[in-house]
């Protein structure tokens, strides 16, 4: 019961963390390992929250895939050097201007071509480059795949068709680089408040300072998994995010009250 109790105080202290800054001194108390407890949770309902979408988004788009790839690809043997075709190349798929699939081992063309779509995947010898946005693009090399070795499009439309495994995998990976990265960010947050408190000359402890980030990255968890599950892609969001929670920290840095010399007070976690 009284386990129940506390959690309850930990949570009723995050929520009105975000509109009243006294309640950092309550958090201040707390111990990096509930702290971090705390992000782990939130961030894992945050993630699944996310995934929801991102999982009918994947799972739709290994159909579509599929399709497009056994109808319009060529036969193909991938080996450690590169792709032999069978057939003619390049092979674009587009219907529209929001999406676009190349695939182009010749190096007729090059990754511009996807300059004119919103989204798009070009898949060379080189590599695949992923478009996620006109904001972000992702390079993925081969080179895992070479001990496989020769692969065919055979093979390609075998594991294809095993689409529910590929989309739980991706869906797990992104959940556990969710998670991860919330951890990376409240150590970032904290370097940041570290340095900002060296500037203007206040003495924090690490210690504080990482507890207390844990805490300020409520609020961009929660926007960023809102713009998520609707789709909403905001450019340069990770200033906004880092920004937001810069700022939380140095509200609560500045409500937690300054521990006398020997080091009591509430820099020592309870």
């Amino acid at each position: 019961m009284n386990d129940t109790k506390h959690q309850e105080y930990l949570l009723k202290s995050v929520i009105r963390s975000l509109y009243d800054p006294t309640a950092y001194s309550n958090l201040a108390r707390r111990s990096a390992g509930q702290a971090l407890i705390y992000l782990l949770v939130f961030s894992l309902l945050c993630a699944a929250i996310a995934a929801v979408p991102l999982t009918r988004e994947i799972n739709a788009s290994l159909l579509e895939a599929g399709r497009t790839f056994s109808a319009e690809f060529p036969d193909f043997i991938f080996t450690p050097q590169g792709f032999k075709v069978k057939g003619r190349v390049p092979v674009i798929s587009a219907e529209d201007q929001n999406f676009v699939w190349v695939f182009d081992p010749s190096g007729k063309t090059d990754e511009s071509i996807l300059d004119g779509y919103q989204k798009g995947v070009y898949l060379s010898n080189e590599g695949v480059l992923y478009k996620k946005s006109a904001y972000e693009t992702r390079h993925y090399s081969l080179d895992s795949l070479k001990e496989y070795a020769p692969i065919t499009k055979n093979d390609v439309e075998q594991w294809i068709s095993y689409h529910w495994v590929l989309t739980a995998f991706i869906v797990f990976l992104f959940l556990s680089f969710s998670v991860t990265a919330k951890v990376f960010s409240a150590l970032i947050v904290s370097l940041l408040g570290l340095f900002a408190g060296a500037v203007t000359k206040r003495r924090t402890s690490f210690d504080l300072l990482f507890r207390l980030a844990m805490y300020a990255l409520t609020l961009p968890i929660i926007i960023k998994t809102a713009a998520s599950a609707a789709g909403i892609d905001i450019p340069w969001f990770f200033v906004f995010y880092y920004g937001i929670a810069l700022f939380y920290l140095h509200r609560g840095v500045a409500a937690v009250p300054v521990p006398p010399p020997d080091g009591a007070g509430a820099d020592r976690p309870v």
